[in-house]
Formats: C-alpha cells, sequence, structure tokens
C-alpha cells in the first residue's frame, strides 16, 4: 500500500507538473459550466454541473477542479489494493496496477476535461468495492455495507444515469459468478442472499433521480416524470439503422419513403446526426417537424421517439439486436477509435465567446478560445495510443468472461469481471460512436483484472 501511493504520487504529480490545461467537450463542458440554480438542463446532469460551476467561482481557478479529480482517482485506485490478495501478490502487484492507472493517458485526459463521465465511474467503482466487502463482511456489518453501496450507486447514477442500468447488469453477473463459484467463494449462499438485497439498489437509484428531477423542474415540466428528459430520442438515434418508415408512421407520424430514405438511417457514422443533425438530414428534427413543435425538450416528441423505436424492435427485433452488436464490435476496432476523435476531445474548433466570457468573469487565469487545439503531452500520448485501446478492452473482457463462467476466481475477481462485462455491454445502448469516456471504468477495470491476472501467471 505505502509503495503503491508512492507510485501514485510520484506519477500523477508529474503529469499534472507537465500537463495542468483544463479540457471541454463542445457540448456538455459548456452546458456543465454554464448551470446555475435557475438554468438547469434535464437531459445532463444538473447535480454535476452545480458542483463544479460552484467549485470554480469558489476557487476561481481551473486547477482546482483538476486537482480533485486527480484525488479521486489517486484515492479510489489505492482503495483497490483491497482487491489484491495480501502477501506477495498485494506488495508486487498493486504497485504494478497502481503504476498502470497513473500512466494510462484516457485516464489522466479525462481528469482534465470539465465532463461528468470520470467522477461517475469512480463512484461505480467505489460502488464496487464496497460490494466486495459486504459480501464478504460478518452479517452485523452487512447493513452498513449496503448503506454504503446505496450512497456510492445513487451518486453515481446523478452524475451519469447510465450507471442504474450498468449496475443492474453488474449485479445479474455476478450472481452468476457465484453460482458457477468453485470453493474460492463459499459458502456461496450468504453471498447469493446478499446479493439479492443489492438487487435493489439500480431501481432505487433511478427512482430517487426521478424524484429530483420532478423536484428540481416542477416549475418548468409540471407533473413529468423523467431519469433524461430526451432519452427515447437518444436510443431513437442509436438504433436509427433498425428503422423504417412504416415505425414513424405507426407512431403517428406523417412521413413518406422518400423524407426518410433522405434521412441516410443505415449509415452507422450518421447516428449522431438523427438527435442533432438539421432539418432534413435528422429524424429528430423531422419527428419535431411533422407534430408541429418547437419546444426544445418536449414529452411528446421524447414518447413518439420511444414508440417508434419500439415497432421497430416488434416489427424486427433481428435488425435492433444487429445494430446493438454493431455498436459493441465498434469498441474492439482501432480504426472506429479514431473516426470522430478530433470531435470527441473538443478538438474540431474554438470554444464559443459567450462562453469564453463567462468562464473568465469566474476565474482569475482567462481562458483564450484557441486553447482547444493545444495540444499537451497528455493528450498527445492519447491520440498516439487510441488504437491500442480495443485490445485492452478485449482482453480485459475476455478474460472478465472467463472468470465468471468458469466460476474460477476469488471474490474480487468476480466482483471486477462483473462491473467491466456490465460496462462494456451496456455501451451500445448509448453509444452514437466510439466515445471513449463511455468506457473509463471498462479500462479501468481491465489494468486490475489483468494485473490481478499476472499472479496466476507467475504461479503457473
Amino acid at each position: 500500500m505505502a509503495l503503491g501511493a508512492l507510485v501514485a504520487v510520484l506519477l500523477v504529480g508529474g503529469w499534472l507538473a507537465i500537463d495542468h490545461l483544463p479540457r471541454f467537450f463542445q457540448g456538455d463542458s459548456i452546458a456543465y459550466l454554464s448551470i446555475d440554480a435557475d438554468h438547469l438542463w434535464p437531459d445532463r446532469s444538473w447535480a454535476f454541473g452545480l458542483l463544479v460551476s460552484a467549485l470554480l467561482r469558489a476557487s476561481r481557478s481551473h486547477l482546482c477542479f483538476l486537482l480533485l479529480q486527480a484525488a479521486l482517482l489517486a484515492g479510489t485506485t489505492l482503495a483497490c489494493a483491497a482487491l489484491f490478495p495480501p502477501g506477495t501478490a498485494r506488495r508486487l502487484l498493486f504497485p504494478l496496477f497502481v503504476a498502470c492507472v497513473s500512466l494510462d493517458p484516457l485516464l489522466g485526459l479525462y481528469l482534465r476535461f470539465y465532463m461528468s463521465d470520470l467522477l461517475a465511474f469512480l463512484l461505480f467503482t467505489a460502488f464496487l468495492l464496497c460490494l466486495h466487502a459486504g459480501l464478504r463482511a460478518p452479517a452485523r456489518r452487512f447493513p452498513g455495507w449496503w448503506a454504503a453501496m446505496a450512497a456510492c450507486l445513487a451518486a453515481a447514477v446523478f452524475a451519469r444515469v447510465a450507471y442504474a442500468p450498468v449496475a443492474l447488469l453488474c449485479l445479474l453477473g455476478l450472481g452468476v459468478g457465484l453460482l458457477r463459484a468453485r470453493a474460492a467463494v463459499r459458502p456461496r449462499g450468504p453471498a447469493l442472499r446478499r446479493l439479492g438485497l443489492t438487487l435493489v439498489l439500480p431501481p432505487l437509484a433511478l427512482a430517487l433521480l426521478v424524484g429530483a428531477n420532478a423536484a428540481v423542474f416542477a416549475g418548468r415540466f409540471p407533473g413529468e416524470v423523467f431519469a433524461n428528459k430526451m432519452s427515447g430520442v437518444f436510443l431513437l438515434g442509436t438504433f436509427a439503422p433498425a428503422l423504417q418508415a412504416e415505425d414513424f408512421r405507426a407512431a403517428g407520424v406523417a412521413v413518406s419513403d422518400a423524407e426518410v430514405a433522405a434521412l441516410d438511417l443505415g449509415n452507422f457514422h450518421k447516428r449522431v446526426r438523427q438527435i442533432w443533425g438539421e432539418r432534413g438530414e435528422s429524424a429528430h428534427a423531422l419527428i419535431r417537424d411533422r407534430l408541429g413543435i418547437t419546444e426544445e425538450y418536449s414529452a411528446t416528441v421524447d414518447q413518439v421517439s420511444g414508440r417508434i423505436l419500439r415497432h421497430a424492435a416488434w416489427r424486427d427485433p433481428l435488425a435492433v439486436a444487429r445494430v446493438y452488436a454493431v455498436g459493441l464490435l465498434i469498441y474492439f476496432s482501432p480504426d472506429e477509435w479514431t473516426t470522430f476523435l478530433q470531435e470527441e476531445m473538443g478538438l474540431s474548433r474554438d470554444l464559443p465567446e459567450g462562453f469564453v466570457q463567462r468562464v473568465n468573469a469566474m476565474t482569475d487565469r482567462p481562458l483564450d478560445p484557441g486553447i482547444t487545439g493545444v495540444v499537451t503531452p497528455m493528450l498527445a500520448a492519447f491520440l498516439h495510443l487510441a488504437p491500442a485501446y480495443p485490445l485492452l478492452l478485449l482482453c480485459g473482457s475476455i478474460l472478465a468472461a472467463w472468470r465468471l463462467l468458469s466460476g474460477r476466481g476469488d471474490l474480487a475477481e468476480l466482483v471486477v469481471s462483473a462491473g467491466l462485462l456490465a460496462t462494456v455491454a451496456s455501451v451500445p445502448l448509448f453509444s452514437n460512436y466510439v466515445i471513449p469516456r463511455y468506457v473509463l471504468a471498462a479500462v479501468f477495470l481491465s489494468h486490475l483484472l489483468l494485473v490481478r491476472a499476472c499472479r496466476r501467471g507467475a504461479a503457473a
């Protein structure tokens, strides 16, 4: 533990010394730092936006946010020492894991982004650590660990709602692993009963978010119940290649075959345009146009989008499954990792002048709109190594699947494997293209699982 902490301090401190530039994704980051108590976004984490904008106003420095995220990443990484068996393995392999995390340019880069993804994945990892501890703890201590799991997961869902289905998939996968587990996870009965009690946490976390949204947006959207105001539209864009004109008409949207054909729904690289594109290239815009709706966050548009997708799934479930499969496989393709990388890293255009003026009024060191084009050492490392991440994810996923299905692993390996596979399996539900920040948890857990596997390899 002490050696791991020293490694973390040296490596993270070195990176921060040479690269402390804040980073911005041109959509969400701008939204988060434009949030205040009277201006909240119902399709993004308003809780995270309030946190980071308040932090920036209080500290008047972007460095404070970067240091906070670095501290959280370092603390979570060091807490993972509990997942390494005591003795030689912990003394030798844990510092190696710390080094892998500290040197990983993807994890390091998102320390610098004003995005909720890093905080959300760290909270999910804390949930996994509490889950591991709770399944092993004496019966009298389990309620305390259950409460800790509930707090971590609720916070993760408030930071990024996608962690509700991720956590549910994780717990179900862990159940499979426990049923297959051998002597290393005995007795299984108490662990399975505790796991059953933990299954209520993902829907509970989601219900808390829905309740909070109902209270926060009561004046703006009276009587509406939602976790994300555009969830139906987002899913419509993600699964656009499975849609046909008849699905729109079945949902009450009067369109011609030619109008739908012009959207080029079958083009996987244009899925993001189906949400944010202009009239004539966007399914979202076409639905709003046909329904005569101009408001930005229309419940009707979102509900109709959901009906369109449900009709498509009923009409041709294999087409929807194919889109899911393609969405999964692109994360294992080096070429796909670089296709939208300029846009995803915020390099494609300068920051808007109005946003820069707003942020500069909150800080002592002003930003320049062209800061997005500065290629720092961390960014350069990631751009160079991005095509290697599919191999890391593939190796981690294969090992995780083997651990769960074979039962050959201790409880820590089963928990990590379930979390890794759940993250990877859920990604196609939210991705219109390869979005590296969506797999931060999978990258982190892949490092952990693969480093732990070195122990078995050495023993063999």
